[in-house]
């Protein structure tokens, strides 16, 4: 009469280990990515700038590290053109896509990282490393931000997805170079040009002498 009773209770044992073995892995949570820390030089005082002092200059947006440094800014924003583009760089809004000392390409091997005024970029070459270096304080942050027009662009997003773009992905169209996120994207553009102008940053107008 025990035979059967231990055959039942061997029966449901295998059963549960079938089950355990048999039922679907669960997934594992995905990590979320933080939040990218905010960090800002404030162009007028040099300070660390904060998110609810901000100003939009130049269709991009600006900040300070108080509420004071807005006015005195406006008053002479000329001065601070340097500052302007370092926190530009910093906070996302515009992009390296060459050398800023001399607006080569930067070549995966050949190119070094520098840290210039606390903000991490690259130049294309050891000999721009050095030069870098001979040069002191504000001249050495003048030499990387006093200009865009070598080393940066004022387009941080592709004008078809929307997504950051990609620093060797770019189609020069009507005499303005237009970067992207993929292939894809460039095609895009390419087969109707007009459709996606709208979304790119206007080009600075520059004074005739």
């Amino acid at each position: 009469m025990k035979r059967p009773a231990v055959g039942l209770v061997l029966f449901a044992v295998v059963a549960v280990l079938m089950a355990t073995t048999t039922a679907a892995p669960k997934k594992e949570k995905t990590k979320k990515k933080k939040p990218r820390e905010f960090k800002a030089t404030c162009p007028v005082l040099g300070e660390p700038a904060e998110q609810d002092a901000m100003i939009l200059y130049q269709g991009k947006k600006l900040y300070f590290c108080c509420q004071s440094c807005p006015d005195i800014f406006a008053s002479a924003a000329k001065v601070y053109t340097t500052a302007v583009h370092r926190q530009w760089y910093q906070t996302g809004q515009i992009v390296q896509v060459a050398c800023p000392l001399k607006g080569h390409d930067l070549d995966p091997v050949l190119a070094v990282n520098v840290t210039v005024g606390g903000v991490k970029l690259k130049v294309c070459c050891p000999g721009c490393e050095q030069k870098l270096k001979s040069l002191k304080g504000d001249k050495r942050l003048a030499a990387v931000f006093g200009s865009l027009k070598k080393g940066f662009t004022l387009q941080s997003k592709c004008p078809v997805s929307g997504k950051p773009i990609d620093p060797t992905r770019f189609v020069t169209y009507q005499k303005q170079k237009v970067w992207f996120c993929c292939p894809k994207c460039r095609k895009a553009f390419l087969a109707n040009p007009k459709k996606y102008l709208a979304k790119l940053p206007r080009p600075r107008a520059t004074k005739k002498k």
